[in-house]
């Protein structure tokens, strides 16, 4: 069992499938994304045991012994569990199709599955009467065929301790009805073919991956096929709210929705000043960028809208812009702008004179235009 396919799946879930995993976040309603992350934390929790040992650990204790195949089958069992959420997801939800079970009616791994329609099935059986549900059963498609299931719905079986060994594993034991007159049965495991099933189930992860990588392709090629908006130039509002709106239902590129509510910002402005004509220039080029990288789904390199050197800048202004971008682009109340606000607009009134009572929006635009100068790129 090799760890590095579950790896390989959450890098291409988490840095290459933009789209798909957007959509998962909320698809028809349901957050399909913590699902799956979800199932990819514990399949790596449990392929990352399992592929530890070659089955239950052995001590030579009888109770030990009986306790460490329970862990090993749940485990397992949790292997499974989290493989098949994947395998629904992606082979069924966001395939079209409903209702998918990963490998139903899947049999061979299995020598004997007695009345179990599949390998699964049985396992799940197993796992019950080995530990999880030993002392209250219900074995109706274990123990009947499925013509007489119904007049045994109401069965109840205890199985006995394991014993018995196999490889240093207690291997057999007993199942008890409550009805008198019954006879008990005796089951057996044979943990190699559990690590068969375990194999089998994680070979599926690759294939996941594949699947996660195709359809991630598909969305693509639908996004780019699919009716696209035009705006005029003084149509800024409405172009902007529809492109935040795409790349929320594209790919919710972050640095997209900041650049756009800054353009925004930008456009908006009313202060007559050469500087923030250009600035407005500026915004407007990178609008029409940010409109064909969200149109045809790719994620470029856009010239950013803020200065580049300000980390260089005397301390004190580095400190006080950044608190001036929480307020105007992040709404995020900071009183070092309040405090501090009359050094930025010193260092920059050489290049344009920014008023303490104007709007907040207006002077981080200013602001931003001068920082921009002087970095020689207005």
């Amino acid at each position: 069992m090799n760890v590095d396919s579950i790896c390989e799946f959450r890098n291409t879930i988490n840095n290459d499938s933009p789209l798909i995993n957007c959509q998962l976040q909320n698809y028809e309603g349901v957050d399909l994304w913590n699902i799956v992350c979800s199932a990819m934390d514990w399949v790596e929790v449990s392929s990352s045991w399992l592929s530890q040992r070659n089955g239950p650990e052995i001590c030579h204790d009888f109770y030990s012994d009986s306790m460490n195949l329970i862990f090993y089958l749940s485990a397992v069992d949790m292997l499974y569990e989290g493989v098949s959420q994947l395998y629904r997801v992606f082979y069924g939800i966001l395939a079209g199709k409903k209702n998918v079970v990963l490998m139903e009616n899947a049999k061979g791994v299995f020598s004997d599955i007695y009345y179990c329609k599949d390998d699964v099935t049985y396992f799940k059986e197993l796992r019950a009467i080995f530990g999880e549900h030993s002392v209250k059963l219900n074995l109706s498609e274990l123990v009947y065929p499925p013509e007489k299931r119904k007049e045994h719905l109401d069965d109840r079986w205890f199985a006995s301790w394991s014993y018995g060994y196999s490889d240093g594993i207690p291997n057999k034991i007993f199942i008890y009805n409550r009805t008198p007159g019954i006879s008990p049965i005796q089951l057996e495991i044979d943990v190699n073919e559990v690590v068969l099933l375990a194999d089998t189930v994680y070979s599926w992860i690759p294939k996941i991956t594949d699947k996660l990588k195709k359809l991630e392709t598909q969305r693509m090629n639908e996004l780019k096929k699919s009716k696209w908006k035009s705006f005029s130039k003084d149509d800024y509002e409405n172009h902007i709210a529809f492109l935040l709106k795409e790349n929320c239902n594209r790919s919710n590129n972050d640095w997209y929705r900041i650049a756009l509510h800054e353009i925004q910002l930008i456009l908006k402005c009313n202060v007559k000043h050469d500087i923030v004509t250009k600035y407005k220039e500026l915004a407007y080029n990178t609008l029409d960028m940010i409109d064909s990288a969200i149109r045809n789904v790719d994620n470029v390199d856009i010239d950013e809208l803020e200065p580049k050197e300000i980390s260089s800048m005397p301390h004190d202004i580095y400190k006080t812009y950044g608190a001036l971008c929480d307020l105007a682009i992040d709404n995020i109340d900071s009183q070092d702008y309040v405090i501090w606000g009359d050094q930025l607009r010193e260092y920059v009134k050489d290049i344009i004179n920014v008023d303490d009572s104007m709007d907040l929006d207006d002077q981080y635009v200013l602001i931003t235009a001068a920082l921009l100068r002087i970095e020689n790129r207005l």
